[in-house]
């Protein structure tokens, strides 16, 4: 499927593929997670594939929003605005809100484990930091979902 846009340059479109590159790893981490089953015992469930994907997966969620935030994405977040204004509103309504409660101070905090494991120990707070964050993890997953669909749409030729 190409998801070219007759209207902007490639430099615009391949920003924006860049960005859903991200969301597509952190996707395929969810998809995993979900195949896995559940363990009830929380220290069992933590190192379980399903609480191990889990971390991967808000891993991969936390790159995205520091990609999201960040300078370079300027542009590519006007690209998604022109054609998908509510929904990005709803990607940063989502964000601020996690900024409020500390849902994304304990995104960073996985992050931080599975990537700096030089700097962090095995009971670090990043392992557990998952720990009944799942609907949110689900909210901001589903808001990037439904706003790249949306641009996509609306960058498709027909």
């Amino acid at each position: 499927m190409t998801m070219r846009d007759p209207s902007s340059t490639d430099t615009d479109f391949m920003a924006f593929a860049n960005l859903h590159d991200v969301f597509l790893n952190a996707t395929v981490c969810r998809s995993n997670m979900l195949k896995a089953p559940i363990v009830e015992d929380v220290e069992a469930f933590l190192a379980s594939d399903r609480g191990r994907l889990e971390r991967v997966w808000v891993m991969f969620l936390y790159v995205l929003i520091e990609a999201w935030r960040s300078r370079a994405m300027r542009a590519t977040k006007s690209y998604m605005v022109a054609r998908a204004p509510d929904f990005v509103q709803n990607i940063d309504r989502l964000i601020a809100e996690g900024e409020k409660n500390g849902n994304i101070e304990r995104m960073r905090s996985i992050r931080d484990y599975m990537c700096h494991r030089d700097r962090r120990r095995y009971w670090d707070a990043g392992r557990v930091d998952v720990a009944g964050q799942l609907i949110y993890h689900e909210a901001i997953c589903q808001g990037f979902s439904e706003a790249f669909l949306e641009v996509v749409k609306h960058s498709s030729t027909p």
